[in-house]
């Protein structure tokens, strides 16, 4: 594999484009997930890079049996030992989480969905200390993306409040509240207690996206606020 990143990511872009126009083909199709089969196993690292992308485009593309075959693959594409694999599938994880949540809808929320038992843990694994910055900052993106996808499941309008609590009244809302306050903020607060200033001016830099985001979900702006208090007393100037 060649280590040009432009050049992988024109072929992953063409190779996506072609994807989508051609899916129907069911020898396409075939060869196409057999491609992504040996990509995601190349020893080389470059190939694996090119995997998470392309898994990533064409997520819902494939059928339930393949989503979840793909799943599998894209966790162990998150925990690679290359720091750049990891980078690049944790840069497209909030892509993958997007259409995962658009496509199962409410039952993306149940105990036992992989939104919980996988996409949530890896996001989590992904924001810790023990990653480098650029694979952490990569996960900023990926909280606004799962607030956003979780919002858009509930179908809730912002500008009806007698709607939104109505939805947030319903099982699926509680379940959804809970979910936001217990495991996607806290990450965010994780991120802004980082070591990194680099990861904090990111998060510093998106928090109108996280506040536009979350607080509709009840008690999100109580956990969010300190945290935004915390960022405007930090030591370092380009961050405060």
């Amino acid at each position: 594999m060649i280590e040009e990143p432009t050049v992988r990511d024109n072929a992953a872009q063409s190779a996506s484009n072609i994807c989508r126009s051609s899916i129907q083909c069911s020898s396409f199709h075939s060869q196409y997930i057999a491609m992504l089969n040996r990509l995601s196993s190349r020893e080389w690292y470059t190939a694996r890079g090119s995997a998470s992308v392309l898994i990533s485009n064409t997520f819902d593309l494939f059928s339930q049996d393949e989503q979840r075959s793909f799943v599998s693959k894209y966790e162990i594409l998150c925990k690679d030992e290359a720091p750049m694999v990891r980078r690049l599938a944790a840069k497209h994880l909030g892509t993958i989480i997007t259409k995962y949540i658009s496509g199962k809808g409410l039952l993306s929320l149940q105990d036992g969905d992989a939104l919980l038992t996988t996409f949530i843990p890896l996001c989590e694994e992904l924001a810790s200390n023990r990653q480098p910055d650029c694979v952490t900052l990569q996960i900023v993106q990926n909280c606004i993306a799962l607030g956003e996808a979780i919002s858009t499941i509930l179908e809730i309008n912002v500008e009806n409040q007698t709607n939104t609590n109505k939805i947030f009244q319903t099982k699926d809302g509680r379940r959804a509240t809970l979910l936001i306050g217990e495991r996607i903020l806290p990450l965010v607060i994780s991120l802004v207690d980082a070591t990194s200033w680099r990861i904090r001016w990111t998060v510093a830099s998106r928090y109108t996206e996280f506040v536009a985001t979350f607080s509709i979900f009840t008690g999100a702006l109580a956990l969010l606020m300190p945290t935004f208090e915390r960022l405007l007393s930090d030591v370092e100037p380009e961050v405060g």
